[in-house]
């Protein structure tokens, strides 16, 4: 009998279920998922190392600075020179050079006494360890210079002493001693005699 055979007789192998596709791997159309690219980090280092090595340096001075300026005084703007503390001692009153800017020399310097609110004229600074008068009404004053460093020039360390002409001050009087400068800085202590 000759006819069709109802199975098909075994051939070459070919594509089946069990095998891949002869083409490939399917296609995925775009979009489809890419990676994202690696981060290229090099500003943001170099922007740290600005900010820790030129800005925090440059803060912290600035701190550093104003804490520090408080401590470091010198004379007040307009001044000559800043007095101690006035020491009475005798009738007398001591008056110590306690902060200058510079060495002044006393040709440039004028001093004026002052008594219950009434003013001697300006009187020249007298030479180193000499004295001058100042007359206020009819009492005569002298001021004498100390120049303890012997450098001829008023500066820190040098005295003004101020007293009666061969008598005590006078008790119970307030006294103002200006040191007035040429260029028109004026420095001045005061006290009351006991």
């Amino acid at each position: 009998m000759s006819g069709v055979p109802a199975t098909p007789p075994p051939g070459p192998p070919g594509p089946g279920p069990s095998s891949p596709p002869p083409y490939g791997p399917p296609y995925f159309p775009y979009p489809y998922y890419q990676p994202p690219p690696k981060r290229d980090n090099v500003a943001l280092i170099i922007v740290l190392v600005v900010v820790l090595f030129v800005l925090v340096p440059v803060v912290l001075a600035a701190i550093l600075y104003v804490m520090v300026s408080g401590l470091i005084t010198g004379p007040t703007p307009g001044m000559i020179v800043d007095f101690g503390v006035v020491d009475q001692t005798g009738g007398n009153a001591t008056l110590r050079v306690f902060g200058a800017s510079r060495e002044v020399n006393p040709s440039e310097l004028r001093l004026r006494l002052e008594e219950n609110g009434s003013s001697s004229g300006l009187a020249g600074m007298p030479a180193p360890d000499g004295s001058v008068a100042l007359a206020i009404g009819t009492t005569t004053y002298r001021v004498l210079w100390l120049d303890r460093d012997r450098d001829s020039t008023l500066g820190v360390g040098d005295e003004l002493w101020v007293t009666g002409n061969l008598a005590p001050l006078k008790p119970s009087t307030s006294y103002v001693l200006y040191l007035v400068g040429v260029s028109g800085a004026t420095s001045a202590a005061g006290w009351t005699t006991a």
